[in-house]
């Protein structure tokens, strides 16, 4: 049986762990949002991918993150694609994107 202080500390792990993902999740949308500023285009949609995705199939780490996107340049054409946001080995600590085009 579980005494107090070992409930207390699976807790603050469940939170600490809990508070870790939503840090990653927040940093991932912030450096997408980031990018399409930066790039000069409006971010229309923009979806994370955990399964399906795409060109970034078997060529993305566990820290980085794959998002389905949607974007309107400064001429008014939109254009869809997949980006990879982190880095290899640093996952969220880096900026660091890669934008695939659709044709």
């Amino acid at each position: 049986m579980l005494d107090f202080q070992q409930i207390s500390a699976l807790s603050m792990m469940v939170l600490l762990v809990a508070g870790l993902l939503w840090l990653q999740n927040s940093r991932a949308d912030q450096i997408v949002r980031d990018w399409a500023e930066a790039t000069g285009v409006e971010l229309i949609s923009a979806e994370k991918r955990y399964v399906r995705t795409g060109p970034f199939f078997l060529n993305h780490a566990r820290g980085q993150f794959v998002f389905r996107i949607t974007v309107r340049d400064q001429a008014g054409a939109e254009r869809a694609g997949w980006i990879r946001v982190g880095g290899w080995l640093a996952g969220m600590l880096s900026d660091k994107t890669k934008v695939i085009w659709d044709s």
